[in-house]
Formats: structure tokens, sequence, C-alpha cells
């Protein structure tokens, strides 16, 4: 039979600074309809982001994968 393949372990976005209407519709369908959770960035954060925000990036990205 055909298999289909495994959802990812995370999907990590970059998102354009003004994104409410995307950010929704990834978190929506990760997390509530496919199951697998998300991790959305801005792209103005990551321009200036400094070792705290990185820090506290990491932090939720290993608490999403347990």
């Amino acid at each position: 039979g055909i298999h289909s393949p495994p959802n990812p372990q995370l999907v990590l976005t970059i998102l354009p600074t003004s994104s409410t209407d995307i950010y929704h519709a990834i978190k929506l369908f990760g997390d509530v309809i496919a199951g697998f959770p998300t991790q959305h960035v801005r792209e103005n954060k990551i321009e200036r982001a400094n070792d705290q925000y990185c820090a506290n990036l990491g932090m939720k990205i290993n608490a999403k994968l347990g």
C-alpha cells in the first residue's frame, strides 16, 4: 500500500513583520489540524536578535520537541 510520510517534528517559519493572517493559518494547520508543533519568528526580530532572544527561542523549540 501507499504510506504517507510522517509529520515533521517541528515547523519553523520566518514571517514578514506584519503577517497575522499567515501566522494564524500556519498555527491552526500545524497545531490543530495536522498535529505538529510550530514556531514562528518575525523577520524584524531576527535582524536585531540578541543573545537573550536567541536563548528564549531555543528554549521554546526545546520545550515543543519534548
